[in-house]
């Protein structure tokens, strides 16, 4: 099982977190979508957001 798997196996009792720090173009985002796909076949509830370049000053702005 590898270590995105294991954040799926009890997904009724949360679970753990993860962390992804990288630069530009290493594959964050890819990372995103293929961890949202095995979210969604375990039977989680996957939201989204993104930001727009005016929001980078505002902490926190895609929780508002």
């Amino acid at each position: 099982m590898d270590l995105m798997d294991s954040l799926f196996v009890r997904p009724d009792r949360g679970g753990p977190g993860l962390l992804l720090r990288g630069a530009p173009g290493v594959g964050k985002t890819a990372l995103l979508d293929a961890a949202a796909v095995r979210a969604a076949d375990v039977g989680m509830r996957v939201l989204r957001a993104s930001a727009v370049a005016f929001e980078v000053e505002m902490n926190f702005a895609a929780l508002h």
